[in-house]
């Protein structure tokens, strides 16, 4: 398992967790080999999508296990309220992540689900769990500082990009969050968007 921290990137074969979904937004690409996680920290305005999602692009097809087949990309925010899209929400949540999906070449099926729905007061914990080329998806409130942080033990699979556009470079990352507290999750089940 490994968790996605801000502005991070992730590749894990079984699990991916999100700390701290406030504002931010949690994109998993799930393929044949396993998740692809970026944490979108701000980002939602469509000025910024081409750079962050070139960026997660790169890092897919950069990594040893980016070439599995594509099945399905999750988005998991506070999409009509802390998310402050732009114009519609909904429509703006799918752009956004059909704009993720572009970068790695994927034109399948995309799901979301909306925290704002959840009953948990921003700010959320989620996690994704690979199963059979699928997603269970988990959340619950997260504590602040109950997270973490020790030496990235797989940089190879783990990233991070500074926030800088247009062009968003693929960084290593010394230190991540290596564990959170053990709340009880709770499984919620996305919309289909696309």
């Amino acid at each position: 398992m490994k968790y996605v921290g801000e502005r991070e990137f992730c590749f894990d074969q079984s699990e991916l967790g999100f700390p701290s979904i406030s504002g931010c937004h949690a994109i998993v690409y799930v393929t044949a080999n396993g998740l692809f996680g970026y944490h979108n920290y701000g980002g939602q305005t469509p000025d910024r999508w081409p750079g962050m999602s070139a960026a997660f692009g790169n890092f897919v097809h950069g990594n040893v296990n980016g070439g599995g087949a594509g099945k399905l990309i999750y988005g998991v925010c506070y999409a009509t309220t802390n998310r402050s899209y732009p114009g519609i929400a909904k429509a703006t949540w799918l752009a956004e992540l059909a704009a993720f999906g572009t970068a790695v070449g994927f034109t399948g099926p995309i799901w979301g689900y909306d925290l704002a729905v959840s009953g948990i007061p921003p700010s959320a914990y989620v996690t994704f769990f690979h199963t059979q080329g699928t997603c269970v998806i988990q959340v619950r409130k997260w504590v602040d500082h109950e997270d973490t942080l020790g030496p990235n033990a797989s940089p190879t699979d783990h990233k991070t990009t500074a926030p800088a556009s247009p062009v968003y470079k693929i960084n290593n990352v010394a230190n991540v969050v290596v564990s959170v507290g053990a709340t009880a999750l709770k499984t919620v089940y996305p919309d289909k968007l696309r």
